[in-house]
């Protein structure tokens, strides 16, 4: 969830820091705020949320859950990665679209992996589902946070870095059968 809901406020941020590299100082409404086509921007990497969720639902169907969560870990790390050292409007927008699209497709299957017994096991289903439940909710709550009162490069590096763990961790997750 660190990377889902916290997207929505990293990219106005992201947004606001292009502008004031590109503003100048005179114009001070104008960098310090999303406008024009930026809300194209913002409305792109939404519906990239709706795609990914789509295709979460077609996708593991064809591959097993341990080959698509860590190769959509690593093309998430590889996303937040381009954001962390690009400077482009396009393409750091680009990265955080296919990033929300990845990150989504992953959430469906880790959804239903939160009511699956068989994947906790029948004794500690409810203490495992609760635990990765809990973690989601901390997460949503520290990326909303980083993204709202932290310097967007913070965030996004954080977020990189979280993005790299996670490839281990899912690396290290028993498939589902």
């Amino acid at each position: 969830m660190f990377q889902g809901l916290g997207t929505i406020m990293l990219v106005p941020a992201l947004l606001r820091q292009v502008n004031e590299a590109e503003g100048d100082d005179g114009d001070d409404c104008l960098t310090r705020s999303v406008h024009g086509t930026q809300y194209l921007i913002l409305a792109a990497v939404s519906l990239a949320n709706v795609a990914g969720r789509l295709l979460g639902f077609l996708l593991p169907k064809f591959a097993s859950f341990r080959v698509t969560h860590a190769t959509t870990a690593v093309l998430i790390a590889l996303c937040y990665g381009v954001v962390v050292f690009c400077d482009d409007i396009v393409t750091i927008s680009m990265a955080m679209a296919v990033g929300k699209l990845l990150y989504s497709f992953t959430m469906v299957e880790i959804s239903i992996i939160l009511f699956d017994p068989a994947f906790f096991g029948s004794s500690v289903f409810a203490a495992g589902s609760g635990f990765v439940l809990g973690c989601g909710y901390v997460g949503c709550v520290l990326g909303i946070g980083l993204a709202a009162f932290f310097p967007a490069i913070v965030s996004t590096v954080l977020t990189f870095a979280l993005s790299v763990v996670k490839v281990f961790v899912c690396l290290s997750i028993t498939e589902r059968n």
